[in-house]
């Protein structure tokens, strides 16, 4: 079977939240588990199903819930699993070049690793201390 797909899929993890325009409702928790430049997957933590057709605006956090990317699309799929609904959307806007490397550079970075990270990086400088190494030796 030959990939119809106009852009490669990688798989990920953010966190996101989700907004139905039909709904009158307050944004709710959602995950990215796929991203590609056109559409998303995404984990729904509902019980109610959502309308195969539904316009849907996502918030994507990148690294703090203060920074995040705002996306809007369609709900092209969507299937039960344990209490929760994973879909697909279609975005109404291919991502342009600023959210995309956004987006991508934390595929492989989820946010809990990189909160993890964070912690354990050691500050380059020190009161007082230089954070430069010293100049190479001069060879005669």
């Amino acid at each position: 079977m030959k990939n119809t797909r106009s852009f490669v899929r990688f798989d990920t993890y953010m966190k996101a939240q989700y907004f139905l325009k039909e709904k009158n409702r307050d944004w709710e928790e959602c995950t990215v588990f796929k991203i590609s430049r056109k559409g998303m997957g995404l984990k729904f933590y509902t019980s109610e199903k959502i309308k195969v057709g539904s316009t849907i605006q996502l918030k994507i956090f990148t690294s703090k819930e203060s920074e995040k990317i705002i996306v809007k699309g369609v709900l092209k799929w969507i299937e039960e699993e344990e209490n929760n609904f994973f879909g697909g959307i279609e975005l109404n806007e291919i991502l342009d070049e600023s959210k995309w490397i956004t987006l991508i550079h934390f595929i492989d970075n989820p946010l809990e690793e990189r909160t993890k990270k964070m912690r354990s990086i050691s500050p380059l400088r020190q009161v007082g201390k230089s954070s430069r190494p010293s100049p190479p030796q001069k060879v005669i």
